[in-house]
């Protein structure tokens, strides 16, 4: 026997998951570019201060990547040794060589592989440059989701009934956004691989990562498929419901990090 109350509680839970999307969606689009913002605005003033005052160090190259693409350099401060690395192009010295690199005394871990106060300032106002332009479109993209969500509650208080596509429509929309997640999950991933691989890290976060991304939008994009948009709306809200505050998890902790590192 059916339960009425069970099919209330579903009811209610699919009507506050588009508010609750809503929400996210518009809280995001003023959020994620500030953070974004202020992450690369900080980097530029960082340079324009090593450009400004920075100080000239002995460095020594120790190691270079397996494709040769990359420069891993050491140097010490105040008997604090401090690492990185950078395309073979900025320094292309043998290994165990020694060379003249740049480093912000407020932040030694601050360093260029070499010492040249313009080229250090160019490179912080091409970042300022980048940084409102990347804000920008990151707020332009949310936004116009959080806008398209909103339209849709407010069609629905006003008692416009929705049209869904048919199956074959709807399973013909699911490929195209799956091909677009998949080049989306292929750009993250090889950014993040090819970062692992100059550094000599493994590449096991990388591909549990993509993984997980995988499983989730398979756990939704299937059973849609099989079932059709009704179906896939239930589901997929129970499934955001834990992997949206995972994500946002995730991508503030390597925020924090990437401010505190850098």
């Amino acid at each position: 026997m059916l339960d009425p109350r069970g099919d209330h509680t579903r009811g209610r839970r699919a009507h506050r998951s588009p508010h609750a999307l809503r929400t996210f969606l518009a809280a995001a689009a003023l959020l994620f570019p500030l953070a974004l913002f202020t992450l690369i605005t900080r980097q530029s003033s960082r340079l324009e201060a090593l450009a400004d005052h920075g100080r000239a160090t002995e460095a020594y190259v120790t190691g270079v990547s397996r494709d040769g693409r990359f420069t891993h350099y050491a140097y010490r401060v105040h008997g604090i040794e401090h690492d990185w690395n950078v395309a073979r192009a900025d320094a292309p010295y043998a290994l165990g060589e020694r060379f003249t690199a740049s480093y912000l005394p407020e932040d030694p871990a601050l360093t260029r592989p070499w010492v040249d106060p313009p080229r250090a300032a160019a490179e912080a106002t091409a970042g300022r440059s980048v940084a409102w332009k990347a804000a920008l479109g990151l707020a332009t993209l949310l936004g116009i989701f959080a806008a398209a969500v909103h339209v849709d509650l407010h069609r629905a208080r006003a008692g416009v009934p929705a049209a869904p596509p048919d199956l074959r429509t709807y399973r013909r929309r699911l490929v195209v956004s799956s091909v677009v997640l998949a080049i989306a999950f292929a750009l993250v991933s090889g950014l993040h691989a090819r970062d692992a691989v100059a550094k000599g890290e493994s590449l096991a976060p990388v591909f549990i990562a993509m993984a997980i991304a995988v499983a989730i939008v398979a756990a939704i994009f299937i059973p849609a498929a099989r079932h059709g948009p009704a179906a896939a709306q239930l589901r997929s809200a129970r499934i955001l419901r834990w992997a949206v505050p995972l994500a946002i998890g995730v991508a503030l902790v390597r925020l924090v990090i990437m401010l505190v590192s850098r």
